[in-house]
């Protein structure tokens, strides 16, 4: 078997890219690349690791051609395909190259050893790599040499650490039997997924194979590249740890594998202590975890379970439902040695509530395990930033960005995979679009110009809000020591704008009020920066709903705060069908799933949620313009 590894996706510079009607022999192109779908069967596809040499997007010619020109045959665009990119190796993160398009024909030079990808080359003599479902060739694609080979490798996702103690199940749907709970951090083999992208089938490393959802592993990956299961199998239930007596302690080989659901007699009665008032009932036995409700002094519990340090007792209340607390703050009089321990933890299901709840009570003092202690999310300090103009108002703050020497021309983006996709603004920027009854916008696209092509630095799939504020995850190559990707940006590009979309990753693992404290930094910086922060509302997730909405009220309430622009996207897209999502109920759809597509504002084209978000950003664009520009 192939090594567990995936290589993270990388971002190509789309800056220099111009429309497809003047593409120069040596265009470029960028956006984070999305991988070819797969068959729906239940083999694993390969990625695209190669064996030669990528051909770099440049003037000079490939050399070694495998077929003489003479034998060469053409390629042509598959109907109904209007456009496909190339790219400089067979790997659909490697860099884009060109467009073929139209009835534009090249000559066919080579393939991978896989048949999934076609070498081309362009009548200047430039080379690069098309997807072979993309073109027709008029001859058995075997023919030809190969000239790349694409080693397979598995698709592997991590188990969130917000999500120890997940079910594997055996099969696709809560309720169904649980095989095992699996520990954050840990990786897992994808074999399969559901049409709906919402159940993954999983493979551990010992061989177990099983059931998990996807909104609780991290996927380095377009899930559209897993292959789909039409009929999911049962998967048998694995060998079981053996049962601890209460002394003796757990095999480091097996984990102990115990429900959370586990009853035990009348014996295991505690209650709350005084000093303990106003104890948090938790999801989850640790500090981040979500609050359930305050457990008032004297409150009668039954202890079901405890994490194996004893720290954390797992409780049925009477009238509050169940939850995790803190044993610190209960008095009994058994052993609680004698409760069975859980290894793994999983997230308690509390049906009594509410969906979202903060904490109403204070702490016990001193309590290490009942105070909130403030939390750093990969190095970044929520609030940290030091708020130095105090501007308010989009009026002040442009004034401020032209006397700093921002340019009034220019937008930037800020955002994660539903803006640095080649489906938002990028279609405008290649003059691939079609205004329709919307002509009046064309003077927002003319005075914008190259802003639709361009890349941000502080734009990247997968980013969360305090992604753009973490000076680790900013470009080496051009950022100075110490500078976020949202600083970078600004400070390279001196833009008038910026659109800003940020929470779409961030509902799984971040409460409202850090997204809030990471909002205002990110607001603050574009104010200090003279740049006007067009903040969007986050479109709904749907296995996040309640998050999400908790995320839109914070937005609402920091946008009224420093009295800047709102898009409020959410309500935008909401009554669109499937309120504007794809069928992965994360990301905008487009007209038949096709990028290229999302700049046409005419006929049906605006059922789709990324062509109403393009539209819409021209709106909001020339509401700014004719406020404060022109």
């Amino acid at each position: 078997m192939s090594a567990c590894t995936l290589s993270n996706s990388r971002t190509v510079d789309l800056t220099t890219i111009p429309s497809p009607s003047a593409l120069p022999p040596t265009a470029t192109a960028t956006e984070t690349a999305t991988r070819q779908p797969p068959t729906a069967t239940q083999t694993k596809l390969p990625t695209a690791t190669t064996t030669n040499t990528p051909i770099p997007p440049s003037s000079t010619v490939a050399s070694e051609p495998t077929i003489a020109p003479t034998d060469e045959p053409s390629v042509t665009l598959r109907p109904p395909n209007r456009r496909a990119y190339t790219y400089d190796s067979p790997d659909p993160n490697g860099q884009l190259v060109r467009f073929i398009q139209g009835q534009q024909t090249l000559r066919a030079v080579g393939r991978t050893n896989t048949n999934t990808w076609v070498e081309v080359e362009f009548a200047d003599g430039v080379r690069s790599w098309v997807t072979a479902s993309s073109v027709v060739l008029p001859v058995d694609i075997n023919s030809l040499d190969i000239t790349a080979t694409i080693l397979p490798q598995d698709f592997i996702v991590t188990v969130q650490q917000s999500a120890d103690g997940l079910r594997l199940r055996e099969l696709p749907q809560t309720g169904e039997n649980i095989l095992l709970y699996l520990s954050a951090g840990e990786s897992l083999i994808v074999d399969g997924r559901l049409s709906d992208n919402v159940w993954l089938q999983v493979r551990r490393t010992n061989g177990t194979s099983g059931w998990v959802m996807r909104g609780f592993v991290d996927m380095p990956f377009d899930i559209n590249m897993i292959p789909e299961v039409v009929n999911p199998v049962i998967f048998a239930e694995p060998t079981l740890a053996p049962t601890l007596t209460p002394n003796q302690p757990a095999p480091t080989a097996v984990p102990a594998i115990v429900e959370q659901e586990t009853t035990t007699t009348g014996t295991n009665q505690a209650t709350v202590t005084q000093d303990g008032d106003g104890l948090r009932l938790r999801e989850l036995p640790n500090l981040q975890s979500r609050v359930f409700f305050n457990l008032s002094a004297s409150t009668a519990v039954t202890v079901n379970a405890r994490t194996v340090d004893s720290v954390w007792a797992l409780v049925q209340t009477p009238a509050q439902g169940g939850g995790w607390v803190a044993t610190q703050y209960l008095a009994y009089a058994f052993d609680l040695n004698a409760i069975p321990a859980i290894e793994y933890p999983q997230p308690v299901y509390n049906a009594l509530a509410p969906e979202v709840v903060e904490s109403v009570n204070p702490a016990p003092a001193d309590s290490s395990a009942s105070v909130e202690q403030p939390t750093v999310i990969q190095g970044v300090q929520p609030g940290s930033y030091q708020f130095q103009s105090g501007v308010r108002g989009t009026g002040n703050i442009y004034s401020r960005g032209q006397s700093l020497g921002n340019n009034p021309y220019l937008f930037t983006k800020v955002g994660d995979s539903l803006t640095a996709t080649a489906g938002f603004l990028y279609q405008i920027g290649w003059n691939n679009y079609s205004l329709g009854e919307y002509e009046y916008l064309k003077p927002v696209i003319d005075h914008f110009g190259s802003s639709y092509l361009h890349t941000s630095k502080a734009m990247l799939s997968g980013w969360k809000s305090f992604s753009v504020l973490d000076p680790n995850l900013a470009d080496t190559t051009t950022c100075q020591a110490g500078e976020s990707p949202l600083q970078c940006e600004y400070r390279v590009t001196r833009p008038a704008f910026a659109l800003i979309l940020l929470g779409t990753n961030d509902v799984y693992e971040v409460p409202p009020s850090l997204y809030e404290a990471y909002m205002r930094d990110i607001i603050e910086i574009s104010i200090d920066n003279g740049v006007v922060p067009i903040v969007s509302t986050v479109p709904l997730r749907l296995d996040f709903q309640s998050q999400v909405q908790a995320f839109n009220d914070v937005i609402r309430r920091v946008v009224a705060d420093y009295d800047v622009p709102l898009w409020d996207l959410y309500n935008e897209v909401f009554s669109l069908p499937n309120h504007g999502l794809s069928s992965d109920n994360v990301h905008l759809s487009a007209p038949g799933g096709n990028l290229d597509n999302t700049a046409n504002f005419t006929g049906g084209n605006l059922q789709f949620g990324m062509n109403f978000r393009n539209l819409s950003a021209l709106r909001i664009l020339e509401t700014m313009l004719k406020t404060y520009v022109w």
